[in-house]
C-alpha cells in the first residue's frame, strides 16, 4: 500500500513490512553462524574464522542500512491510515526486529569484553573496538524507530 501525505513524502507499506521480514530472517541466520564461529574462535587461533567473523558483521551493517533507510521515512512510524492486518504485520515484524538488534548487541558487547579482556596488545584492536561501539549505537538508532512503533500499534 503506497500512501502518499500533505508533504509529498509517499511510504510504501508492504515494501516496509518486506523489508523488516527479509532483514530479520537474514540477520537471524547471520546471528547464528556467529555464535558459532565465535565458539570456535575461543578454541583455536584461525584467520580464516576471523575473516569469516568480520564479514558476517559486514553483511550485518549492511542489512542495518536497509532498516535504517526504510525507517528514516518520517512516515515509518505512522500506520494510522492502513488496514488493520498491514499495521500488525509491521507492529510484529518491528518487535521481532527488537528481539534480535537484542541479540545482536549482547553478541557485539560480549566480543567488545573479550577483546578487551585478552592479553593481546590492545592497541592493535582499537579499529575493531571502535567498528563495535558505532555497531551499537546503530542499533540503538535503529530500536528507538522500532519502539515507537511498537508501543503505539502492537
Amino acid at each position: 500500500m503506497l500512501l502518499k501525505f500533505s508533504l509529498g513524502v509517499s511510504m510504501d507499506y508492504y515494501k516496509f513490512a518486506s523489508v523488516l521480514d527479509e532483514v530479520g530472517q537474514k540477520q537471524g541466520k547471520l546471528l547464528e553462524e556467529l555464535q558459532k564461529l565465535i565458539q570456535f574462535m575461543k578454541n583455536e587461533n584461525n584467520p580464516a574464522i576471523d575473516r569469516r567473523v568480520e564479514s558476517n558483521l559486514r553483511r550485518l551493517r549492511v542489512l542495518r542500512a536497509r532498516v535504517k533507510r526504510i525507517i528514516s521515512n518520517p512516515k515509518s512510524i505512522e500506520l494510522d491510515g492502513l488496514d488493520e492486518y498491514t499495521r500488525d504485520s509491521i507492529a510484529v515484524l518491528s518487535e521481532y526486529m527488537l528481539i534480535v538488534g537484542y541479540l545482536q548487541e549482547k553478541m557485539l558487547i560480549n566480543e567488545l569484553i573479550s577483546i578487551l579482556n585478552s592479553r593481546d596488545d590492545k592497541d592493535e584492536h582499537i579499529d575493531i573496538v571502535n567498528r563495535l561501539y558505532s555497531d551499537l549505537e546503530e542499533i540503538e538508532s535503529i530500536e528507538k524507530t522500532l519502539k515507537i512503533i511498537v508501543n503505539k500499534y502492537y
